[in-house]
């Protein structure tokens, strides 16, 4: 609707979500959009820095002038990661008059943020009012179908027609269109050094060797904070959690443990077995279920995602 529509369907365009959602690429899909409809348009894409940077650099050179005839004479202005103008003083009353003039010439503006205006911390209320005036898109991670999808294309862009059970597997464990490429490029690299077949089997060694999952649990999380959240989300005492018994009310919950001390923290498996008192084969046991059932099993992947967000 935008790029049919500059400045008539919704104006300003604000898009947010998190790492790797596609925010940006959607953003430059309208931007080439308009290109292909009208070539000689005066559409300029930037990130947030690349625009306080052109005002430094018109401060310090005396040519902010000519800093604001490229901005405001413009039919469409794309800036990624706005919230970096947030706290900055300056740069934030020079993007005011910026959005202000191009909205009143009937310019488009479309930004992209990692979070809504109403949770950028430092960023001024008239900005966050004028970004809250048009529509607010949110994009939210891909779910397990879209993720399928995505490394089934995403394996054939690189020559291999992937099973869909080794699609589910990889799609079952990693959140992003971003770490399912990585993901992929480690998994057909370790394929080729080692000269064998790409199977289920080898992609839960892959998998299983702490593929970072959560960059933020790997950043700020300890073995008590998972063994605490794990304990939470599934109502046990870690006494029992971390006890003896091999009931299935607890063994499960001890499973999902191992594999994300493993997986998400990284842990070598004889550090994860000493936490939770098994040896390390048990622990490569409980991983390689893990993975397995999350691959298939919209519960596990649910207690998985529930218990990352805890942390």
């Amino acid at each position: 609707a935008v790029a049919n529509d500059l400045s008539g369907a919704y104006n300003p365009l604000f898009i947010w979500g998190g790492v790797g959602v596609g925010k940006t690429h959607l953003m430059h899909a309208v931007g080439y959009s308009v290109i292909e409809k009208d070539q000689d348009v005066k559409l300029y894409c930037c990130t947030g820095e690349q625009f306080t940077n052109d005002i430094v650099e018109g401060i310090r050179n005396k040519t902010t002038p000519a800093v604001r005839q490229k901005y405001r004479k413009l039919k469409a202005l794309l800036i990624d990661d706005v919230q970096f103008i947030a706290g900055k003083e300056g740069i934030q009353e020079e993007f005011f008059h910026t959005f202000n003039a191009l909205v009143s010439s009937g310019s488009q503006i479309i930004l992209t943020s990692d979070k809504p205006p109403s949770e950028i911390s430092k960023l001024e209320e008239r900005l966050k009012s004028r970004f809250e005036a048009g529509l607010i898109v949110d994009i939210t991670p891909p779910d397990f179908e879209l993720r399928c999808a995505i490394t089934q294309i995403k394996a054939k862009e690189k020559g291999l027609d992937l099973a869909m059970d080794m699609a589910q597997m990889i799609a079952g464990n990693l959140e992003s269109a971003r770490k399912i490429e990585g993901f992929l490029v480690k998994l057909f690299s370790e394929a080729r050094i080692k000269n064998v077949e790409i199977t289920p089997e080898f992609i839960e060694t892959q998998l299983g060797k702490g593929i970072e999952t959560n960059g933020q649990i790997l950043k700020k999380s300890s073995p008590n904070d998972v063994i605490s959240a794990v304990s939470k989300h599934f109502s046990l005492n870690k006494k029992s959690l971390l006890g003896t018994s091999r009931s299935r009310p607890v063994a499960r919950p001890r499973q999902v443990l191992m594999y994300i001390l493993r997986i998400d923290l990284r842990l070598p498996l004889e550090e994860v077995g000493r936490i939770v008192g098994r040896d390390h084969t048990t622990v490569m046991h409980a991983v390689n279920k893990i993975t397995h059932m999350a691959s298939n099993d919209v519960n596990i992947r649910e207690d998985i995602r529930g218990i990352k967000n805890m942390l």
